[in-house]
């Protein structure tokens, strides 16, 4: 198991309703890199007994609109570590940037819902890697919009993300999405899909416009466009990791979802 590296901590004390005079649990708050991604943890201790009314049951980690769904430990009265689930690519990243930034942590109970408003604090910050760190030029700061894509504009165009890096013959299957040179926030999306028989070989082409674009310190970034093919208009959301390793979201005419991934990215695209 990966050594998780802790790159935040925050103190929350929360008062559990009536009972026992100093009836509280003290929660430790941390960001914790595990298998390739971040994840939240919250570390909870009591402070004084407390009924089974006022054990925690369920709780989240709440920043920006977003919440972080956090799963129990095993003790029945829900003291111990509570952790989210791992996030990869962008999702990581946002995950890691909430280092010195305010958070609720959100406990339910039996007797009600506590909340606490906290500015994250302290802990060993895990050592920031060369710039130049993986395939991607970090920049100093989260970038969006036109700024984020004036630095991973180079990245995009004339991109490939696939399942099969090496090609044929190496893979018996291939599939791969093509950002053809000469493209910007406007260009030309190619998609090919390549079974193990040559004959059910599947193309499709169409022009793509961007509509969002982001990068994060830690070198990954996304990008979200329509494509129109046959005049059906539909969407991908891309994260790319600082690895080169793709995951994204296709969003067909009638709002049909698939996830797709994970792929790689590379250069050229070949179109």
């Amino acid at each position: 198991m990966p050594r998780a590296l802790a790159v935040l901590a925050a103190v929350a004390v929360f008062l559990l309703g009536a009972g026992p005079a100093s009836a509280a649990v003290r929660a430790t708050a941390s960001v914790q890199s595990a298998s390739g991604g971040s994840r939240l943890a919250v570390k909870v201790v009591r402070q004084g007994r407390l009924t089974a009314r006022q054990r925690p049951r369920a709780m989240a980690v709440r920043r920006s609109g977003r919440a972080y769904r956090l799963r129990r430990p095993r003790a029945r009265t829900g003291l111990g570590t509570w952790r989210s689930k791992v996030y990869r690519g962008a999702a990581g990243a946002r995950v890691a940037s909430l280092a010195g930034k305010r958070v609720r942590i959100v406990v339910r109970t039996r007797s009600g819902l506590r909340s606490l408003r906290t500015r994250v604090r302290g802990g060993a910050a895990a050592p920031t890697p060369p710039a130049t760190a993986g395939p991607f030029e970090r920049p100093r700061g989260e970038l969006k919009g036109d700024a984020a894509f004036a630095h991973i504009g180079r990245y995009f165009d004339n991109s490939r993300f696939t399942d099969c890096p090496t090609g044929r013959p190496s893979c018996a299957a291939k599939e791969r999405y093509d950002h053809c040179a000469g493209g910007g926030r406007t260009g030309n999306m190619e998609y090919t899909r390549l079974p193990a028989r040559p004959e059910s070989d599947l193309k499709a082409s169409g022009p793509y416009t961007l509509t969002g674009a982001v990068a994060y310190p830690n070198g990954s970034w996304g990008v979200e466009y329509t494509v129109l093919v046959s005049n059906n208009e539909t969407r991908y959301a891309w994260n790319v990791a600082a690895d080169g390793s793709v995951t994204g979201l296709f969003t067909g005419p009638q709002g049909e979802q698939e996830q797709l991934g994970p792929l790689h990215w590379q250069q050229p695209s070949g179109c």
